[in-house]
Parts: structure tokens; sequence; C-alpha cells
């Protein structure tokens, strides 16, 4: 982590534009570290579209609870910092894409689903 003048701290994860935008800077701290979370997936080798972030992998990560993580994938939505790229499927969690970097869509060449805002795609995720 990088450190400001104002003692905040910047992620290496994240551009530096992105995280000047007001929509960053009004996150939860909780959406900024699944934000992190899911720059950090991207960083280390998984494709911009696949990326997930599952109860079941979040619990592991210290996400508090399902609802928690709900709220904070909303605030992402809503933030348009992600967009919902395939739906959930039976056991498949749903994939999600960074909205600063290129979305890689040659990983599923076959898929029909467009990438998206909107989380009626069979989304879990209820956002009001």
């Amino acid at each position: 982590m990088n450190t400001t003048r104002d003692g905040s701290t910047q992620s290496p994860l994240i551009p530096e534009e992105i995280q000047r935008t007001r929509a960053y800077l009004d996150l939860s701290y909780i959406a900024h570290q699944l934000l992190k979370e899911l720059a950090w997936q991207h960083y280390t080798g998984t494709p911009n579209g696949d990326l997930i972030a599952s109860w079941t992998h979040m619990q592991r990560k210290g996400m508090p609870s399902s609802g928690t993580l709900q709220r904070c994938l909303c605030e992402l939505l809503a933030a348009e910092l992600i967009i919902v790229t395939e739906p959930r499927r039976g056991r498949r969690a749903q994939r999600y894409a960074l909205t600063w970097t290129p979305y890689d869509d040659a990983r599923d060449a076959s898929s029909d689903i467009a990438p998206t805002m909107d989380d009626s795609l069979g989304d879990p995720v209820h956002c009001r």
C-alpha cells in the first residue's frame, strides 16, 4: 500500500484515477475491501470477466456475512466499478468484471450473456 500526504492509503491494484473518483471515495470500508479482492484476482491471473465474489469464497477472505457481501456487491454495481458478466448457474458462481480494465470475453466464446450492470440475470444479489 502507498500512503498519501493526508495519511490515507492507496491500493496499487486499483489505478489512482479510479481511487480519486467520487464513486470510489463514497464506498464503505468493506466494499473497498471487496473491490481490492476482485482486483487481486485479476492481478494474479484471473481473466477480467471471470472474477468471483461468492459467499463461499468471500467467507474465507473474512467477509462477515452473506448480507454484508450482498450490500457490498450492490455498492460496487451502483458505483459502476464492476459489472455482471455471467449470472449464477446452478453451483457455478456469478462472474464479474472490473470496469476500468478491458473485459476478457475470449474466456468463453460460447457464452450468450452480454456484460451488464443489471443484477436481474438470476443473481442472488438483490439491489434495491
